[in-house]
């Protein structure tokens, strides 16, 4: 129906490759299964798609990080996206992370995002966000397309 409509690009925020934290964390209750079925629709049908997802979110873990890539790997996008979770005002985590003082002061609704976790990681190290990101880094690679930033 996208592509009889004339539509040639879908972005979808996947945000994270773990379907628990996705649902309970960021009311986004699609499985991994929806998705990558979703993206095999979207490229049968000539479609290209951008996959976003965010590191450096609260109470992530490397186990975590592991699930994201690897789910960024089987929906194979043409684009593929990922920044640093940023702290905002008025967003469902921002309270829990208040509760948990994982603010960082300088990275509260900060626009442009940062090249290292924004708030006070619990689960995981800023290396174990940087190896995710490489990993990511060459998935992106990889794609139908190449690079995109």
């Amino acid at each position: 129906i996208l592509a009889s409509g004339g539509c040639d690009y879908v972005v979808i925020g996947v945000e994270t490759g773990d379907e628990a934290y996705r649902k309970k964390f960021l009311n986004k209750g699609f499985s991994n299964a929806q998705t990558e079925t979703a993206f095999h629709h979207l490229h049968g049908a000539g479609i290209s798609t951008c996959c976003s997802f965010m590191i450096g979110l609260p109470f992530e873990t490397p186990k975590m990080l592991a699930k994201t890539v690897r789910l960024a790997e089987r929906l194979n996008p043409t684009e593929l996206s990922w920044k640093y979770f940023t702290p905002e005002r008025g967003t469902a985590l921002f309270p829990l992370l208040q509760q948990h003082d994982l603010l960082l002061e300088r990275y509260i609704d900060h626009p442009f995002g940062a090249h290292e976790a924004m708030i006070k990681m619990t689960h995981c190290t800023q290396r174990d966000l940087d190896n995710a990101s490489a990993a990511l880094s060459l998935l992106r690679g990889s794609g139908p397309r190449g690079t995109f930033e």
